[in-house]
């Protein structure tokens, strides 16, 4: 089978390697328009390109001896689509290949290398890991895609950190998402892209599901479609961590004193607006500023704590999950 393979990269007949996986084209504009820019650039560099900024004479043009691309992101945050797209400005095909097939088949870094792949690998790395990917072959590149936590140990690596959308991208990709079939469909678009950070391929995934949920229900796509369908993405993966909290609090279901409802709203707002608080308060405030949001809720037993929790995610259209440490 090795050898039947091998010969049929060689042939250019082999359209991929057995156990391996081909990534294929994608709409890259689901991806952050930050990111776009870059493929040129990351190509010369893998690609061993020398920096077309310098002269051809200059004593300071060297070719770049990047081998590989660490790629960091969420599951769902497109970087797959990315290594696709990069593979293409490369002229390679990408190829996802199981850590212990690369490992363990000596051949195929050179089918890699004679098929046109770009082989792409995805090790599973929690905090403090570090995987060693050991002696990388000549003239084939390298990506490998990592979530937040975990470490490479390789030299000669760039690394990339894939953001989610701004909030402008994210309201095009959810007007895009919502189709023709919602209510005020652009009002409710930058909601959805002010309430939540989410990826394109996560936008566009819970459309579709939304779309799906409003037909079954022979009603018109509403935001209560669209939380129904953040709550069922990778509930299956939340559920192995945390327990799911199911109930929709809205405004006339709770009552509270005056001065804890103000500090929920105030909460609301800058889960709302956190990604825009700090334009125009200066570059210090601006590099250090953090779109995270965080609140600690205090009482005896039985005092609302996880009804209030309950009522913030219903107004934000987001799943709450309960983590008992």
């Amino acid at each position: 089978r090795l050898q039947a393979g091998y010969w049929a990269v060689l042939l250019e007949q082999a359209r991929g390697w057995p156990g391996c996986t081909r990534l294929e084209d994608g709409d890259l504009a689901l991806l952050p328009a930050s990111v776009l820019p870059q493929l040129p650039l990351l190509a010369d560099l893998l690609s061993g390109q020398p920096d077309a900024s310098e002269p051809a004479d200059s004593p300071m043009q060297t070719p770049a001896s990047a081998r590989g691309l660490i790629l960091r992101g969420h599951p769902g945050s497109g970087r797959r689509l990315l290594a696709q797209a990069l593979a293409r400005q490369l002229g390679r095909q990408a190829l996802l290949i199981p850590l212990d097939l690369w490992q363990q088949d000596p051949a195929l870094p050179l089918a890699c290398r004679y098929g046109r792949w770009l082989p792409v690998l995805q090790p599973n790395l929690g905090p403090g890991e570090i995987w060693r990917p050991g002696p990388l072959p000549d003239g084939v590149p390298l990506l490998i895609l990592l979530g937040s936590d975990g470490a490479v140990e390789c030299p000669d690596l760039l690394e990339l950190g894939l953001p989610v959308p701004d909030e402008a991208q994210r309201q095009r990709l959810w007007r895009q998402a919502l189709g023709d079939t919602a209510e005020s469909a652009s009002s409710l678009a930058s909601t959805l892209a002010a309430n939540a950070q989410l990826s394109g391929p996560g936008i566009a995934s819970l459309g579709a599901s939304a779309r799906l949920l409003a037909r079954r229900q022979n009603q018109p796509l509403s935001a209560a479609h669209i939380s129904q369908a953040r709550r069922q993405l990778g509930a299956e993966r939340l559920r192995l961590l945390a327990q799911p909290v199911e109930r929709l609090i809205e405004p006339g279901a709770i009552v509270l004193p005056p001065l804890v409802t103000a500090e929920l709203e105030r909460l609301l707002a800058r889960a709302r607006q956190r990604e825009s608080l700090w334009q125009g308060l200066g570059t210090t405030l601006t590099q250090t500023s953090s779109a995270g949001l965080r609140a600690l809720f205090c009482g005896d037993s039985g005092t609302g704590k996880t009804l209030a929790a309950s009522y913030v995610a219903t107004r934000l259209g987001a799943p709450l999950y309960r983590v008992d440490l």
